[in-house]
């Protein structure tokens, strides 16, 4: 009995710290530019309030209870991050990016940049320490691209671009018809859990982004089936829990 006892005490000390580490769920929106600036959040797990701490502004100095980083110091040649601030009772931080103009990333695919362009960081909590590690792709503006005459209307599918692994777009310019376009739902990163698609819509236009009077771009969820969410929410048409076989079908995305 004493030895399960101390066993239980050491696992304990052990989980403790792992489980209360800050955590990165994801990064909205996950790409930038060079010789742009971009607000960017960081959200943590909806049901973990306190996760990056207290609400608080922070100058995101190298001393400050609460920081952005570069994992790799040699990273801070090519971004910079600006004050953040903790809110949604510690679930969030919000801030700015700057990305240096010489910076010369090899696409604008995130897909296809190379590894120097792909720029891990983590977040420091005082008390807590740092978080898992995400990822920032610096990338090329998509070329300007006039759209007004392709048949096609889903923005990050087929000859519309391509959205990123967290869902934006990012355009040198942009034209489109005169007529509604929606947002691609097809999952953007196959490699983490549940479809990435159904993340808010980020498009970001550096020049002009120009359309008709009709031109619409519609996020709206129940446009492919009723209960269906779009890009950024809007599931859950069931009448019951789709989690186990009673009810309707809840829909696809965030409920």
């Amino acid at each position: 009995m004493k030895n399960l006892i101390k066993f239980l005490i050491c696992l304990q000390v052990i989980i403790f710290p792992l489980y209360s580490q800050p955590k990165i769920s994801y990064i909205l929106p996950d790409i930038a530019a060079p010789d742009m600036a971009i607000y960017f959040e960081i959200i943590g797990p909806h049901n973990a309030k306190g996760n990056f701490g207290d609400d608080l502004f922070s100058l995101n100095n190298p001393n400050d209870k609460v920081r952005i980083e570069p994992l790799n110091q040699s990273d801070t040649s090519k971004i910079t991050f600006g004050p953040l601030v903790v809110s949604w009772d510690g679930r969030m931080i919000s801030s700015s990016m700057f990305v240096k103009s010489n910076v010369e990333p090899n696409s604008w695919d995130w897909t296809q940049l190379n590894q120097e362009f792909r720029i891990p960081i983590r977040v420091y909590v005082e008390g807590k320490g740092y978080s898992n590690i995400d990822t920032i792709y610096i990338v090329k503006f998509y070329p300007g691209m006039d759209w007004s005459s392709v048949s096609e209307s889903i923005l990050g599918e087929g000859q519309l671009g391509k959205r990123s692994r967290r869902g934006a777009m990012m355009f040198e310019s942009l034209t489109l018809g005169n007529r509604e376009y929606r947002v691609s739902v097809n999952d953007c990163d196959p490699l983490s859990d549940g479809n990435q698609g159904y993340l808010p819509f980020t498009l970001l236009v550096k020049g002009e982004l120009k359309g008709g009077s009709n031109t619409i771009i519609n996020v709206s969820g129940g446009l492919q089936s009723r209960q269906d969410a779009g890009p950024g929410g809007g599931g859950g048409g069931g009448r019951f829990c789709d989690g186990i076989s009673i009810g309707d079908d809840g829909g696809n995305g965030f409920v």
